[in-house]
């Protein structure tokens, strides 16, 4: 739920950023103004939080990577064909 909520808060962040140029980076109240995504804000966000995450909880990197990682795969593939 923690990975979740990241990518999902990553995506927002980043489509705020770079989508809405005109908007400053310390108006807050930007982030739950209308809507978007960016995919790769997301996948920023779980590289950031997945190390913590794992290491709170007491598992190996290595071995939650591994089975991730089918997971990751099949979701970058959604992602890159709702961007048509």
């Amino acid at each position: 739920m923690l990975l979740t909520a990241a990518a999902f808060a990553g995506a927002r962040l980043h489509f705020v950023l770079v989508g809405q140029p005109e908007t400053s980076l310390f108006d807050l109240s930007a982030l739950f103004r209308g809507s978007g995504l960016h995919a790769p804000g997301g996948f920023i966000a779980l590289a950031l939080a997945t190390p913590m995450v794992t290491r709170s909880m007491g598992l190996p990197l290595s071995k939650f990577a591994d089975g991730c990682m089918p997971v990751a795969l099949v979701s970058l593939a959604i992602v890159r064909v709702g961007c048509f």
